[in-house]
C-alpha cells in the first residue's frame, strides 16, 4: 500500500536523481541551453516547480494543507463585534 510518506520520499529522491542528471556534462542537457538567461529560467522553473510539489507533500503530511483546504477563513469584519453584541 502505497502512503504519503512513500510518495514524498520517492519524490525526493527523484528531484534530486534529476537535479544531477540536469548538471552531469555527458548529459548534454546544459550545452543544449546556448543562452544563459534561457538555462536560467528553465532551472528556475524546475526548481520551483520541485519545490512546489515537495511543500505540498510535506504540508499534507502534517496536515496543515488540509486544514487549509477545508476549514471556513475567516474574513475580519470591524463591524462584526458591534453586531454581535447588539
Amino acid at each position: 500500500m502505497l502512503t504519503i510518506n512513500d510518495a514524498a520520499f520517492t519524490s525526493y529522491g527523484a528531484f534530486w536523481m534529476s537535479y544531477a542528471t540536469i548538471l552531469i556534462p555527458s548529459s548534454g542537457i546544459l550545452t543544449a541551453y546556448t543562452n544563459p538567461d534561457d538555462l536560467s529560467n528553465a532551472l528556475g522553473l524546475y526548481l520551483i516547480v520541485c519545490a512546489y510539489l515537495i511543500s505540498t507533500l510535506f504540508l499534507r503530511r502534517r496536515g496543515i494543507l488540509t486544514y487549509v483546504l477545508f476549514t471556513r477563513v475567516h474574513v475580519h469584519d470591524p463591524h462584526a463585534v458591534w453586531r454581535d453584541q447588539a
